[in-house]
């Protein structure tokens, strides 16, 4: 479990807000502020899920359309942050079903994006998507983006039995 001194502290207001994220994006290397697993090499995918964990499962993202009736749309690359509270998780299954998960989006490469574009995401100055950092190796070569638009409910059974956690987020 990660203890709470290496969990972000709670922001209740807008002063903090505009804190924490001037404090997160002066960092050189946002990623090594923001993932607990950089910092411990050691670290193996934990057993449990935390908040601003970022997961895979293979699943598309339903919504419902115009008219009411339920869809779905294609998530290929199956990426998603945890945005249930941490807490949630160490409550009886009975008690707390569901947790929820945004999808994590490719913009696509870095090079596809202007230094504008690029420094707008890293900056957080966007309002409509949240930029997460490379996770690994095998994403650096992307922008990702949290779509705070298309929050889903999941199972926390299911997280546990068919998701991998590739990073924990952690305070930097």
């Amino acid at each position: 479990m990660v203890e709470n001194s290496d969990r972000w502290p709670p922001v209740y207001d807008l002063d903090g807000l505009i804190a924490e994220i001037k404090h997160l994006t002066e960092h050189h290397n946002i990623a090594t502020a923001f993932y607990e697993w950089r910092r411990d090499r050691s670290m193996t995918a934990p057993c449990d899920v935390c908040q601003g964990d970022v997961i895979s499962l293979a699943s598309d993202v339903p919504v419902i359309l115009d008219d009411g009736q339920p869809a779905v749309i294609e998530h290929p690359d199956g990426f998603w942050l945890v945005i249930g509270n941490t807490c949630d998780f160490d409550r009886k299954l009975d008690e707390t079903r569901w947790t929820q998960l945004v999808p994590i989006l490719s913009l696509g490469a870095v090079t596809d994006l202007t230094p504008t574009q690029l420094a707008a995401c890293r900056k957080y100055t966007q309002s409509r998507s949240f930029y997460i950092p490379p996770w690994n190796s095998n994403v650096e070569r992307h922008v990702h983006v949290a779509d705070f638009f298309a929050p889903c409910c999941g199972r926390q059974a299911c997280s546990s039995r068919h998701r991998t956690t590739w990073s924990r987020a952690g305070q930097g």
